[in-house]
């Protein structure tokens, strides 16, 4: 092994395996076509890896920091795509119709609210891994965005 790698950084990549796994299962059963999403979904998770594997080795060539840094701009990217993307593109009669189902469910908004903060903590338990991650390589490749401005 080139580097020690800490006891959290092994936690975090089995959580980051197994949130992979949990949600590309998820992705398959839904539908089997090729969607953006799931190229976002591919990029981020591939990214982030890419990102936790090179965290705890020290990047000495200017290449490899150029690397990271870019790695990281594209994680964060695409996590924000991630976030941001529409589920689909509904015509306007679907939208005319969730109009009139939203009118009758604001009844059972209740049991609605404890659904959404079950989903949110379900969706926090499964991208945090991601999040730690790029929050890492960002802290990391900070040293090496002053050492650019001043190379230059």
């Amino acid at each position: 092994m080139l580097t020690e790698i800490s006891w959290w950084g092994g936690l975090l990549f089995l959580w980051f395996a197994m949130s992979y796994t949990f949600v590309k299962n998820e992705f398959n059963k839904e539908e089997s076509k090729v969607s953006a999403e799931k190229v976002i979904f591919n990029l981020t998770f591939t990214c982030s890896a890419i990102i936790l594997a090179l965290y705890f080795y020290p990047l000495e060539s200017i290449l490899m920091q150029q690397g990271y840094l870019a790695s990281v701009t594209v994680a964060l990217m695409s996590l924000i795509l991630m976030f941001t993307w529409p589920d689909s593109v509904k015509s306007e009669e679907e939208l005319v119709a969730k109009k009139e189902d939203n009118e009758q469910a604001k009844e059972e908004e209740d049991e609605e609210e404890l659904g959404l903060i079950y989903e949110l903590l379900g969706q926090g338990i499964l991208l945090l891994p991601i999040i730690i991650s790029i929050a890492l390589g960002a802290y990391k490749s900070l040293g090496y965005v002053t050492e650019f401005g001043t190379i230059s």
